[in-house]
């Protein structure tokens, strides 16, 4: 018995032998997976992804709670993934900045928000970090842009009660502001121009005064100036003489009666318009605003970015073939203030002129206008088709002879029909003011031939075409494409009416 007891305390039983073995297999395992983790990052920095993942799942297996093999899984994962999220974080960077350089404050921050969901919080530092910082700016871009937008709204209304040293405080803001905001440098160009032509108003008002205090001074002037009482009685005599001798000529000789020239006629007039018999360009005067109308006829051309030309944008494109199938009128020219003041009585313009085009202008507005006067804004394909007359480049002539832009406008807008007219007589379709057109604003393009487009069924923004007084020679262009929210206004904002 006492053998037997002494031999169990000499050897414990399997039990007690496997527990005391446990501390030396964890450690064990622990050795194992620190030496795979070591080998995971080595392959990482090896840029070889595959074996380290192979590496850190066999940790994982081991020590399924490691948190250095879950924290290496994760980056494996955000590595394999970062080539698709650059591409779609450089896709959000640069519609952000398409939209910023629109002025599309709002859109580029949807857009990079967007993406900014996509980066969860332990994302790629790198990308995360730059997309804030174009968050940050963009932000700060809506804000600056609200900012002058109220300062600008603000200097209009100080020039339209002549306050010249208001609109100066207002502008010099604008200018700290945005040093090159090209209204608020035309604006200031009008000021300066106002400011010195006050002293001479004055001095011109002084010497009509002094006129006036002067009458019989003027009169005897006159006096002196009449011809001697023989001379006059000499002139009287051979006019009655002349006289009569033209009434006798007309009786005995009258002259042949001509037929009546057929004229186009505008819709809404007695006589129905036969297209056929109208030439491209045919002329006729609205009496409704008195601004003259040229006819486009029917045809075919090419819609968008045209052949060869390097400047165009994606909302440019596809370019694609259009029928215009009905001919239709359009404005010779952008309606001027003259007729806007006869049609709705009131002068929104800034720039102010009777044969200046009138600006300042929302597409409600306009569409108003334009069914006044027994027409309607022009389709988006209607408006290219008449602005290109049958030409096929970006332009129908040198930019310089055609249009008014930042090159040679002096920062304002200028008489309408100044410029060389395009092939079928328009004048001002590039530059001068935009255009307000009848489409809701599509981002591209449908592909194929259509026939009478007439642009989305609906949308946020309409169409503005044709480039204006203070942009780039880029946007000068028969294809370029602008959008603005139908109830905004700026005073490069115009149009002309057409209708069939």
């Amino acid at each position: 018995m006492a053998m037997a007891k002494r031999s169990t305390e000499r050897y414990p039983s399997l039990q007690e032998l496997l527990f005391d073995l446990a501390p030396i297999e964890a450690g064990f395992r622990k050795s194992r997976v620190d030496a795979m983790v070591a080998q995971a990052e080595r392959s990482i920095e090896a840029g070889d992804l595959d074996s380290a993942q192979k590496l850190v799942w066999q940790a994982l297996e081991l020590e399924p709670n490691h948190p250095q093999s879950q924290e290496l899984r994760r980056s494996i994962q955000r590595q394999r993934e970062r080539p698709a999220l650059e591409t779609r974080w450089k896709g959000a960077v640069e519609e952000a900045e398409r939209l910023l350089r629109r002025s599309s404050f709002d859109e580029a921050i949807e857009s990079l928000e967007a993406m900014r969901g996509l980066l969860s919080a332990d994302s790629v530092g790198d990308l995360r970090a730059g997309l804030e910082a174009r968050l940050a700016a963009a932000r700060e871009a809506r804000e600056k842009a609200t900012r002058i937008a109220a300062l600008l709204a603000e200097v209009q209304e100080a020039a339209g009660r002549h306050d010249l040293a208001g609109a100066s405080r207002g502008l010099a803001q604008v200018l700290q502001l945005d040093s090159g905001n090209t209204v608020a440098l035309a604006l200031a160009g009008w000021v300066s121009v106002e400011t010195g032509r006050a002293p001479a108003e004055a001095e011109k008002a002084g010497r009509e005064r002094q006129d006036r205090e002067e009458p019989p001074k003027v009169r005897q002037d006159v006096r002196e100036r009449r011809p001697p009482r023989s001379r006059r009685w000499i002139l009287v005599t051979s006019g009655c003489a002349l006289a009569l001798v033209a009434g006798v000529t007309a009786i005995l000789w009258p002259p042949p009666k001509l037929p009546p020239h057929p004229e186009p006629t505008l819709p809404g007039a007695a006589q129905p318009i036969v297209q056929p018999t109208l030439r491209a360009g045919a002329t006729k005067v609205n009496p409704k605003d008195g601004l003259t109308y040229a006819w486009i006829p029917p045809g075919t051309f090419q819609m968008g970015c045209s052949q060869g030309d390097n400047e165009c944008f994606d909302d440019e494109k596809p370019a694609h073939q259009v029928t215009i199938m009905k001919g239709f009128w359009i404005g010779q020219t952008e309606v001027t203030q003259a007729a806007w003041q006869r049609v709705m009585g009131t002068a929104p313009s800034f720039f102010k002129g009777v044969k200046l085009p009138v600006e300042d202008i929302s597409w409600d507005d306009a569409q108003g206008y334009c069914q006044a006067v027994g027409m309607r804004l022009p389709t988006e394909a209607e408006w290219e088709y008449a602005a290109r007359a049958d030409s096929s480049g970006s332009r129908y002539g040198n930019l310089d002879g055609i249009a008014w832009y930042i090159g040679n406008s002096r920062s304002k807008t200028h008489e309408v029909g100044g410029k060389q007219a395009n092939p079928w007589g328009l004048y001002d379709t590039l530059g001068n003011v935009w255009e307000w057109v009848a489409d809701w604003y599509a981002d591209q393009y449908p592909p194929g031939p259509a026939t009478d487009p007439q642009g989305p069924a609906s949308g946020k923004y309409r169409a503005l075409r044709g480039g204006a007084w203070h942009y780039d020679p880029r946007s000068a262009r028969a294809s370029y494409r602008i959008r603005s929210e139908p109830a905004n206004h700026n005073v490069d904002f115009g149009f002309r009416c057409g209708g069939n």
